[in-house]
């Protein structure tokens, strides 16, 4: 008997999680996602444009000061620029 006050619980929550979507709505909702996604993009090719200078700039550190060789330069560079990356990209999305 309890079991199925849970199944027509449960199809009440579902019924009301379906709720119908008024075409104003949907191009609403269509709207805003199409603004979230070239925000993204920007993003994105902000942190592309980003990190091909702070590899060199790493890569240059690490080689010349002695403490690695070219391709553990490379690799903290990349380690560098994935680490900058990520903070802008979270960055980003904290302020949406």
């Amino acid at each position: 008997m309890n079991e199925a006050a849970e199944k027509n619980g449960m199809a009440e929550k579902r019924e009301k999680a379906e709720k119908k979507y008024t075409s104003a709505e949907v191009t609403e909702m269509m709207q805003s996602m199409e603004e979230i996604r070239k925000q993204q993009q920007h993003q994105d090719k902000i942190a592309g444009y980003l990190a091909i200078p702070v590899i060199l700039l790493i890569v240059a550190v690490f080689k010349f000061s002695g403490h690695a060789n070219l391709g553990g330069a490379l690799f903290a560079g990349l380690l560098g620029a994935g680490s900058c990356c990520e903070w802008i990209l979270s960055v980003g999305e904290s302020g949406r």
